[in-house]
């Protein structure tokens, strides 16, 4: 029977395991952030969609105009009752 002597991690292991996990989540932390900031538009981008809404505002008003005096036009129009 052999007297193996247990392997204890020394203070420089443990330092060396800690700054690896540190290390992994801080890359994982920095490529999470750049995906994040990929995805925000530019200046010009943001201008287009914004004349874009503001277009798309016109036109929802233009067409609630036209669904407002058709509304007139139909309320104005004799019932069938009262044509019989």
């Amino acid at each position: 029977m052999t007297n193996k002597k247990p392997n204890y991690a020394t203070k420089d292991d443990v330092r060396e395991i800690v700054t690896d996990i540190v290390q992994q989540a801080t890359d994982a932390i920095v490529t999470g952030m750049q995906k994040m900031f990929d995805n925000v538009p530019t200046k010009e981008e943001f201008k287009k969609l914004e004349n874009k809404v503001d277009t798309l505002t016109v036109e929802v008003h233009y067409i609630k105009d036209e669904i407002k005096n058709i509304n007139a036009d139909i309320s104005t129009m004799p019932r069938y009752k009262a044509i019989s």
